[in-house]
Parts: C-alpha cells; structure tokens; sequence
C-alpha cells in the first residue's frame, strides 16, 4: 500500500506544480449574425367568390367596382430587425389583364383567365378604399398601419384588412362593343418585406 501512497502524492505534487504555472487570465471569443426581419404571412379567406356582378354600373365609368369583398391578411411569427432605414409592407404581385383594349400601363385591373372580356379584379389599400385612388398595382407595396419606417413588428404581429372589387378599369380601356359576360379568374400573391 506504501508504493501506491507514494505514486498518489508524486502526483499530486506535479498537478500543483502545473497549477502553480497556469494562465491568470483567458480569452473567449464570441460571434455570430443579428437577422433580419421576417414574417410568416396568410390571407383569410384563401379565395374569394365575387358572385353574379351586374357589369351595367361598371361601363364608362372611371376604375368603377362591382361586388366588393374584404379579406385580412395575417402577420405572424415575425423575427428578426427591420432597421432604421426600412419600412415594414406587403408586397402584391400577379397577373394582369390583357383583354383587348386594356393598355399597355394596366398596372392595376388583375386578370389570369375566365371568359369575360374587359373585366378584372382589382385589390383596395384598405377595406374601406376608395375607388380611382386606392387601387394597388402590380409590384406595389401596402402599408401596414400603426408601423412606419425604423419599426419592427412583433412576433405576434398584426392583421391587415383590406379590399377587392371586380373593375373594368378605365373608362376607355374596353369599349362596349368588346365587352363579353363570362367567367372571370384572377389570383395574386401577398409577400410580407421590409423596404
């Protein structure tokens, strides 16, 4: 038992030895990436039915609106920073119609298909907008309310009520003669961005 003792405190005697000349002071380093901010996004409801439109109020009449109908777009799980030169959007993109007459800058009137010529859909800032000056076009951006530039929203985020309305856009895009009763289909894409 005396060899063992005698191994144990050598030992002993070296680790205070290597103790005696350890470092007094250490460094950590630390990184890592700050994100920026994003949010997940849905639309309620997922489609929407605009009915039987009589288009008789619609002809001749400037970005006039038949069968309007709101919806709310939902902003959740959001993280991340906007930043002090960004403002929190919606961003909405889609098809545009292309019936005969309607001009080259439509920018506006949305449209991918149905068999109703001169008509489309139009979406509204706001779910009380006002036509011929609250229409949002194609690539536009809609303003989320209460959150301008520099502000972050949180991570339960907000909902955004808003409007669409079939049109027939401008009062001389599609002449009577070229207009045709039928189906109308139209769909666009709401992305949440900081901008």
């Amino acid at each position: 038992m005396r060899p063992i003792l005698k191994y144990l405190l050598a030992g002993m005697l070296f680790c205070f030895h290597c103790m005696s000349h350890a470092a007094s002071s250490g460094t950590l380093s630390f990184s890592g990436s700050i994100m920026s901010g994003t949010c997940d996004l849905s639309v309620s409801p997922s489609s929407i039915n605009f009915g039987k439109v009589d288009p008789s109020h619609l002809i001749d009449v400037q970005w006039g609106e038949s069968n309007r109908m709101p919806f709310t777009i939902h902003i959740r799980n959001c993280s991340g920073i906007g930043g002090t030169a960004t403002t929190p959007a919606i961003k909405i993109t889609g098809a545009l119609s292309k019936d005969i007459g309607v001009t080259s800058d439509n920018t506006w009137l949305f449209k991918t298909g149905g068999s109703s010529v001169g008509f489309g859909m139009v979406v509204y800032n706001k779910k009380d907008g006002a036509h011929n000056a609250d229409e949002v076009e194609n690539g536009g951006f809609i303003s989320i309310p209460g959150y301008g530039q520099g502000t972050t929203l949180p991570y339960g985020g907000v909902d955004v009520n808003l409007a669409a309305a079939v049109s027939a856009g401008r009062a001389n895009w599609t002449p009577v003669k070229n207009m045709k009763a039928g189906t109308l289909t139209a769909a666009v894409t709401f992305e949440f961005v900081y901008r």
